[in-house]
């Protein structure tokens, strides 16, 4: 569902195959779909920060338009940052860091210099000519939450520029033999046992 990956993923094309982790919310969970056809489109955000501010930028969040309203839809985001400086942090749900180590005692703090740098991505990481940061939701799906932190000492604007694949979705009881398949992992999957997923 959230992949930070080494270079800018190929997205879903009509006629490919998706299988959902059994994490997901009941309509999709477990199951097989193929994608009948895809509408690709740019959606940008931008975000003020003053110095030593954090904001949650809640993707999922009705107001944003992010997750999709049908069980037969799926947005596959790719999520490029254009500003360097501001720390970004991914949370799913709202009040749980994804990228942390497993020692409680280490997990992500904007706010406490030790820890400010744990598990954050920045506009290197993924930036927008090269989106490397990958989301998928769909119908009531977990929360995703996007935390910036401005790192420096004046107020700064982070962009956020996402490439959204809208895919249309036909269920299908099983996958065809010898056919490939994108798995869609769902952060519970993971349990913060890792940093980052790679493909």
């Amino acid at each position: 569902m959230l992949k930070l990956l080494p270079e800018q993923p190929s997205t879903l094309l009509p006629g490919h195959y998706v299988w959902f982790s059994h994490s997901f919310p009941t309509a999709h969970s477990g199951k097989y779909f193929r994608v009948r056809f895809v509408n690709p489109l740019n959606y940008t955000k931008a975000i003020t920060l003053t110095a030593g501010q954090t904001y949650d930028y809640e993707i999922t969040d009705e107001s944003e338009g992010l997750m999709p309203t049908d069980v037969h839809t799926l947005y596959e985001m790719l999520v490029g940052i254009n500003t360097v400086g501001v720390l970004t942090y991914l949370k799913c749900p709202a009040e749980r860091y994804l990228n942390r180590l497993q020692e409680s005692a280490f997990n992500p703090d904007p706010s406490v210099t030790d820890k400010r740098y744990i598990g954050h991505i920045t506009a290197k990481d993924t930036p927008i000519n090269n989106k490397r940061l990958r989301i998928h939701t769909v119908k009531d799906v977990t929360p995703v939450v996007l935390e910036a932190y401005n790192d420096g000492i004046q107020g700064m604007k982070i962009v956020y520029q996402f490439y959204v694949n809208i895919c249309k979705l036909d269920p299908i009881p099983e996958l065809p033999p010898n056919m490939p398949c994108r798995y869609i992992f769902h952060p519970d999957d993971i349990r913060g046992e890792f940093a980052f997923a790679r493909d």
